[in-house]
């Protein structure tokens, strides 16, 4: 189920989503299109040419642990549309 979406417009190159704190320095995007840590996902975006779609999904249900996926619409410098995928951890 969708839980939030907003498109924004960035300057950047790089788009970090997660929590409030500082991005940590170990998130080191390089040239692969997406990275993540503990808190964050970096995803490399096209600046400057319009809006960015950010979607989150999650399932109803009970705080704790679980897996994140991140898909992009084209991995790399021309993403435009970033989707969050929370889903229960695999048992």
């Amino acid at each position: 189920m969708q839980i939030a979406g907003v498109d924004i417009y960035v300057n950047h190159p790089v788009l970090h989503l997660g929590a409030t704190d500082w991005v940590p320095l170990s998130l080191a995007l390089d040239t692969a299109p997406a990275a993540s840590c503990d808190t964050h996902v970096a995803v490399r975006v096209r600046p400057q040419r319009g809006l960015i779609k950010v979607r989150l999904f999650a399932p109803p249900g009970d705080r704790g642990q679980f897996n994140v996926r991140v898909a992009v619409n084209a991995p790399g410098p021309d993403a435009s549309a970033i989707d969050i995928i929370i889903t229960s951890p695999s048992k």
